[in-house]
């Protein structure tokens, strides 16, 4: 995952509005399906061997939502869940959307919180294609 947007609005309980680069958007590096990762914080590994060198980094994250809709410099990922098989999602087509735990807290303190994490407008989020 390489491509990055940063949440610039909490819509609701289901969905978040992501900044992101208008190029990114033309180039067609993010689109509809596309997973959204919010990033909770990335862990650079040491080399126990040299402390001058890192072995790589872990990057975990707060939770996982689907790109369904693409602007001009934003998208619209929506937080969903699995009911039932997959194959009862592929011959009806529809989702259920899922809530980000503890819900939409409001218009002046746009936060939702997800179990001990809470999802801020600012937060990175990053794209797998």
């Amino acid at each position: 995952m390489s491509t990055t947007g940063k949440i610039a609005a909490i819509i609701d309980d289901h969905r978040i509005a992501i900044k992101v680069d208008p190029n990114v958007i033309k180039d067609e590096k993010v689109s509809i399906g596309d997973n959204a990762w919010i990033i909770s914080k990335t862990t650079n590994i040491p080399d126990p061997d040299d402390e001058s060198k890192t072995l790589g980094s872990f990057t975990d994250y707060k939770d996982h939502l689907e790109v369904t809709s693409v602007e001009t410099n934003y998208v619209i990922a929506t937080k969903y869940v699995n009911s039932g098989s997959a194959l009862t999602i592929s011959i009806s087509g529809k989702k259920e959307f899922g809530t980000l735990d503890s819900g939409f807290i409001g218009k002046d303190d746009p936060v939702i919180k997800t179990g001990d994490r809470v999802i801020h407008v600012g937060d990175m989020v990053e794209f797998e294609h």
